[in-house]
């Protein structure tokens, strides 16, 4: 009994670790449709809280305690299957610490000794085999699967076009004004969780320009302390007011705000809350 458990109990860690690579997967495809659409670009800071938050989501960590349980008691159960063999005559089993480096050289090992004395020992190692096929076939699947589906994302979203990586570098037509959106002045610093919160803010604000045809974000710029957001299009003050209850309901309190004819306009519209 104890040897079937061996070779079955392993299959309970791999639904939470598949749980895991699924929704990694669908997380990856979406970062990946992020950084090549025309929304807001991500700065490195947020792009390393993304892609950690995608390594590190509360499944990693479900995945990681089952798979070490599951290697525990595995280990007992090596020792009690090393001892039931005794008590069914076999003087010399094979000695069940090899578990603790893998379970499939213990049964290799175990079938060895059972059969030098005798006994019947293949079936479990010819299941265990079977799984680790299985589970390797599976793993395969999943890397085809990722890799086309990020292609597709990849695919799919530069057929519009590419996030910029500073605001300006876009030819705009004559004419387009320009609306920049500030954080300053805090005492707390934009910190992972804060700049995560914002990327939601900024898409709301880019779709709310883009339903009503109106413009759209043209970058970002971040410095100690301050936290600037650039849109632009052909009405300054339209622009402003479709997005105003985007950030007014936005996790930080914006400070400063400016209507410009220009990136280079010396005396824009400033407006604070």
């Amino acid at each position: 009994m104890w040897i079937w458990l061996i070779v079955l109990l392993p299959l309970l860690s791999i639904f939470p670790a598949f749980i895991y690579l699924d929704q990694m997967l669908r997380g990856m495809v979406g970062l990946v449709a992020t950084l090549t659409s025309d929304g807001p670009p991500l700065d490195a800071e947020r792009l390393l809280a993304a892609e950690l938050g995608l390594l590190f989501s509360p499944w990693f960590l479900v995945a990681m305690v089952v798979g070490w349980g599951t290697s525990a008691l595995c280990v007992w159960f090596g020792a009690l299957d090393s001892r039931e063999l005794e008590r069914r005559g076999f003087a010399d089993p094979f000695p069940w610490p090899w578990m603790l480096l893998s379970s499939l050289v213990y049964l290799i090992g175990r079938r060895v000794a059972v059969r030098r004395q005798g006994g019947r020992g293949s079936e479990p190692l010819f299941v265990m085999i079977a799984v680790q096929v299985a589970i390797f076939l599976a793993t395969m699947i999943w890397v085809l699967v990722l890799i086309v589906q990020l292609t597709a994302a990849t695919l799919t979203s530069t057929g519009s076009g590419t996030a910029l990586e500073n605001p300006g570098e876009s030819v705009s037509p004559a004419g387009d004004e320009w609306v920049v959106v500030t954080f300053e002045d805090r005492e707390d610093v934009f910190d992972l969780s804060l700049m995560e919160a914002m990327l939601a803010t900024e898409l709301a604000a880019d779709e709310a320009l883009a339903a009503a045809d109106a413009g759209h974000i043209d970058g970002n710029e971040i410095g100690a302390g301050e936290y600037a957001l650039f849109f632009v299009g052909p009405d300054a003050d339209r622009i402003w007011g479709l997005i105003r209850p985007v950030f007014d309901d936005a996790p930080i309190q914006w400070t400063r705000v400016e209507l410009m004819e220009g990136l280079d306009d010396s005396s824009p519209v400033t407006i604070t809350p």
